[in-house]
């Protein structure tokens, strides 16, 4: 990175008081300037900085004004009003007097706008008008021009901001909150999700783990009759709880009980044992065919009234028992001549006698019992789900402190992964025991997540789409930097993907050191060394930092202090597919270092992260009412659309805060709120696309909307198959022409593709590196899924193993497209197992009752179990 560049981002790093003391005061006191009086802090009134020197000659006071601005990349054509307000204060120095440290009043001579960052050209023209009054003229000093003065007049100025690591944790950029997700919903007010912040419920662990079992565990104590199939994942299932635990499941020598069983097993397996029960089988098979002709010689009685019908129901209970319980039981002599049964029930007599005898000989079936560790059961389990409850109850009650917190979560943490071993979907113990005797916890934490992020413990933040973990981090950020003295270091892995991309290996086959370019120093550095140095530089480059050895081994430091905060692994996994291994690495080798990570929750790769997790849950309906009138900021407008929600039901529907917003942004341009997810996102790109105008009676596009959708739709279509949220506009702009070039011309689709940048504000553009996107990954998926939902079925199985297409099919099942999905599925002999998950949770999201849902996880559980074409199958 250039030495100018490294300047202007420490510029845009500083607020505008620090930008006025560390460079425009000292510049101007390089210049002569005897006297300077700083303005600055929350109470400012006139300008930031004047400064005065005397006249070589007659001695009076030479007066210069400055006001100073930080303009952001992302600012760069908004501060339209507020520059405007500055120029006129400056203005105001050069026509009216000022008072002088000594008392007299004075004019100014001289008065400049320091702009720490670089105007858009379209709003630097708007203010140029405005910069002279009069003949009094107001200077626009830009950080280039800034640069170019100090170069020549005061280099000990730069010098000064040489950058160093440790200043990453002092950024800022973050707590302006998700300023995409702002733009893509046209918000123009200050308002962002960090402002109105409200803690989410949580449970510990990963999806799938949202209930702990906390008693009941007796059963496990009793003698367990498995099959020999059993053995093997007993022994597996021995060998991994050790590991995490220490104590054994079972000490019984399995090889001493397979003995046991073989030789009983051999026992009953005998000519003379097998010759007892065909004997048996036999007499039994004689037995029914008695019973059965009994039946029918009472039933011809009665039809021949030789009995009554009192007789006949007594007759019939007797059979009855005699079919039930296998012994003789004797019936009044005058009802057997009666109805002519002496015979049957004499033969039925000798047979139960000597079906008695026969069975008294024939041992029982040899069956396989293992006998749990008390042990295990009572220290490893009832124990720690004591202290889980204990500890969960005290927390919740305000009496936590950060070892509690730890001590919490790393028994959550045993309970979960011993629960997730035991109970795991091929474990034996769901057939052989009743489930319904362990009691379970509803494993849903209230308090703040900020208290497990404080507990110093590395972290998993998962959660569905729009759950809310960005914010999550973004506002424990930025409580870092209010309440800590060490602040983080938080890192939007998809804004910085490149870097990353740049420097972490390419694909798991480990490649040499000398291919990576590091030299050797003392000895072969081991490959979690490489790793961590890679994972670090990549960090340094994300922020404009030379990634040499001397920054890397003074980030390396800082990070022993602060937390380092990974947003978004899964937006980036598929990108950067080694990043989970390298930050394995990075642990191993950086202990103490505490990592947050967050995740999508619905990924295939959640088994490699071993970090404690903890899972964002929907807003209660108490928290999504404060969420929605804190938004809104208006009583009238939130009082109409919470009775619309519900009056709805549409609590589930808006639960999770990015639904929440589109939904308030929608309620705030008058638009009627639907009633689904899939159906909101619909909605806001109608709004986008030309609602929103038709709502003010304006008109802003050439293109008509149904061309901007279709446009959108095919640019969110091609960033999936690419696998990317954000592509050069260039590159985005041909690759559509050329597909789209049978229908459309290519300046048509150019000029839609530039209007969904402006004015409709669906694709976001970076004016800097001129890339698209649709500002947060669900408005892409949303798109995608409209496009999907017009194919043939056919034509969606390819995309069905792909973890990154795994949003756009959920929000697709809304439409009712899963029973169409899972007949095509049942069709083909292309079905294939990788397609299970995005299945499962495709049937998750689908708005059917739960009995239909129930019959579509049959008829998943058809596919996963056959690979035989079911054509005929009904459903």
């Amino acid at each position: 990175m250039s030495k100018q560049l490294s300047v202007v981002k420490v510029l845009q790093g500083m607020n505008e008081n620090e930008f006025t003391q560390k460079i425009v005061k000292p510049y101007f006191e390089t210049l002569g300037y005897e006297w300077t009086q700083f303005n600055g802090g929350p109470y400012e009134k006139g300008v930031d900085l004047f400064a005065f020197k005397k006249h070589e000659v007659t001695d009076e006071l030479m007066v210069v004004c400055i006001q100073s601005k930080v303009i952001k990349p992302e600012e760069q054509t908004k501060p339209k009003a507020e520059l405007s307000q500055l120029i006129n204060q400056l203005r105001q120095c050069l026509t009216d007097e000022q008072v002088m440290p000594n008392g007299e009043k004075q004019v100014a001579k001289e008065a400049y706008l320091a702009i720490a960052g670089e105007l858009h050209p379209r709003l630097r023209s708007e203010i140029h008008s405005q910069l002279d009054l009069f003949g009094h003229r107001v200077v626009v000093l830009e950080t280039p021009k800034l640069i170019e003065l100090l170069q020549k007049k005061a280099p000990h100025v730069l010098e000064s901001l040489d950058q160093h690591p440790s200043e990453i944790a002092k950024r800022k950029d973050f707590l302006s909150g998700n300023t995409a997700l702002n733009n893509a919903l046209y918000s123009k007010s200050d308002t962002n999700l960090t402002d109105i912040y409200s803690d989410l419920e949580f449970f510990v662990g990963k999806r799938k783990e949202r209930a702990v079992i906390v008693s009941g565990f007796e059963e496990l104590q009793r003698p367990l009759k498995i099959s020999g199939a059993d053995i093997k994942w007993f022994v597996n299932a021995k060998s991994l709880l050790l590991k995490k635990t220490g104590a054994e499941l079972f000490t019984v020598d399995i090889s001493a009980l397979l003995e046991k069983y073989e030789r009983q097993l051999l026992d009953y397996s005998s000519a003379s044992v097998q010759k007892l029960i065909n004997a048996r089988d036999n007499n039994f098979q004689t037995l029914k065919e008695s019973i059965s002709l009994f039946r029918e010689k009472v039933a011809d009685a009665l039809y021949a009234k030789s009995i009554t019908v009192a007789a006949q129901k007594s007759l019939l209970d007797v059979a009855k028992n005699w079919d039930k319980f296998r012994e003789f039981r004797e019936v009044p002599i005058e009802l057997v001549q009666m109805s002519g049964t002496t015979t049957v029930v004499n033969t039925i007599k000798t047979n139960l006698i000597d079906l008695k005898a026969i069975g008294e000989k024939i041992p029982n079936r040899p069956e396989l019992e293992l006998q749990l560790s008390k042990e295990f059961v009572s220290c490893e389990l009832n124990y720690r789900a004591e202290v889980y409850l204990e500890l969960l109850q005290e927390i919740s009650s305000g009496y936590g402190d950060k070892s509690k917190v730890r001590e919490f979560l790393n028994i959550a943490q045993e309970l979960l992964s011993i629960q997730a071993i035991l109970f795991a979907s091929n474990s034996p113990l769901i057939r052989i025991l009743d489930l319904t005797k362990f009691a379970k916890k509803f494993n849903k934490i209230s308090f703040p997540p900020s208290l497990i992020f404080d507990s110093g413990v590395d972290i998993a933040l998962f959660g569905g789409a729009g759950f809310g973990k960005t914010t999550t981090l973004q506002s424990y950020a930025a409580r870092c930097q209010q309440y800590h003295d060490n602040g983080c270091v938080f890192v939007e892995l998809a804004k910085y993907k490149e870097s990353f991309k740049l420097f972490l290996p390419k694909k798991e086959p480990e490649v040499s050191d000398e291919k990576l370019g590091l030299k050797k120093s003392k000895g072969k550095k081991s490959r979690s060394a490489v790793d961590s140095e890679l994972f670090l530089k990549a960090i340094l480059h994300a922020f404009d930092y030379e990634p040499d050895k001397t920054n890397v081994e003074e980030l390396q430091e800082l990070l022993k202090t602060h937390v380092l905060i990974l947003d978004g692994i899964d937006e980036v996994y598929g990108y950067v597919p080694t990043l989970l291994r390298v930050i394995k690495s990075f642990k191993k080798e950086n202990p103490r270092t505490q990592l947050i990570i967050s995740s999508r929750d619905n990924v295939e790769y959640l088994s490699e992260i071993d970090f404690i997790g903890i899972s964002l849950l929907p807003f209660t309906e108490k928290k999504l009412k404060s969420f929605i009138y804190s938004w809104l900021g208006d009583d009238e407008l939130a009082h109409k659309l919470w009775k619309k929600i519900q009056n709805k039901e549409m609590l589930e529907t808006v639960s999770n805060p990015l639904l929440a917003t589109i939904a308030c942004a929608l309620t705030k341009e008058g638009v009627e709120v639907p009633s689904t997810g899939s159906e909101l996102y619909v909605k806001r790109i109608e709004l986008f696309t030309g609602l929103y105008d038709q709502h003010r009676n304006i008109k802003r596009t050439q293109s008509p909307p149904e061309f901007l959708t279709e446009i959108a739709k095919q640019t969110a279509f091609l960033f999936h198959e690419k696998e990317v949220r954000s592509m050069d506009m260039a590159e985005a702009c041909s690759t559509l022409s050329t597909i789209l070039s049978t229908k459309f011309k290519p300046e048509k689709v150019e000029r839609a593709l530039k209007e969904l940048i402006s004015p409709c504000n669906v694709i976001l553009r970076d004016e800097r590196s001129n890339k698209i996107s649709f500002g947060h990954l669900r408005f892409q998926e949303s798109l995608v899924a409209q496009v999907l939902d017009i194919k043939q079925r056919y034509e969606l199985l390819s995309y069905l193993p792909k973890t990154f297409w795994r949003g756009a099919f959920t929000l697709l099942a809304e439409s009712n497209a899963v029973e169409g999905i899972l007949d095509e599925c049942l069709r083909t002999d292309e079905y294939s197992d990788s397609f299970e998950e995005t299945l499962s949770a495709m049937i998750s999201n689908s708005p059917v009752s739960k009995d239909k849902k129930a019959g579509y996880r049959e008829l998943l559980e058809m596919l996963k179990g056959s690979s035989a074409q079911l054509f005929e199958y009904e459903y």
